[in-house]
């Protein structure tokens, strides 16, 4: 396996949409065990705790939450222990530019770009790398280490 990270703001139905991705460029599956995201030298956990400090984003309340009806969703996918096949994008993170988010989407834009980020992944035999995931050569290491702020959502 050989996972890279992917963002781009390319439009999905003629709407511009912010997306980021990790994509397994490698031949076998890449089973992600973690993955770490910091903007400005703070890593965070999740992307609603990022795209506050980045972006001024204000999360919506709960299902229950009335005044979230017709408001654009941010959407996310989890990280934390999934399998990426090789060839395979696996987005985990999207958010459709829309009348209700125009200054939290630009910021976003801008921000993507100084995002860093690290992971450590392993084939179906165990053989683990560590890397930014914009380097095509992954420090291989014997096992993926415990991190102080694992990005999880």
């Amino acid at each position: 396996p050989l996972l890279q990270a992917d963002t781009a703001d390319l439009p999905v139905n003629g709407r511009p949409v912010i997306t980021f991705s990790l994509i397994n460029g490698g031949v076998g599956p890449a089973k992600l065990k973690t993955l770490e995201v910091w903007w400005r030298g703070k890593a965070y956990t999740g992307a609603r705790t990022l795209l506050k400090a980045c972006c001024g984003f204000q999360p919506f309340g709960g299902p229950a939450d009335l005044s979230v009806v017709g408001r654009t969703p941010l959407l996310t996918a989890g990280v934390h222990n999934v399998v990426i096949r090789a060839g395979e994008t696996d987005t985990f993170l999207r958010l459709p530019l829309s009348a209700d988010n125009v200054t939290v989407w630009r910021k976003l834009d801008r921000a993507r770009r100084e995002l860093k980020f690290r992971a450590c992944y392993c084939s179906v035999f165990d053989e683990c790398w560590i890397g930014t995931l914009f380097d095509l050569e992954p420090k291989r290491v014997d096992s993926c280490p415990a991190v102080a702020v694992p990005y999880v959502e």
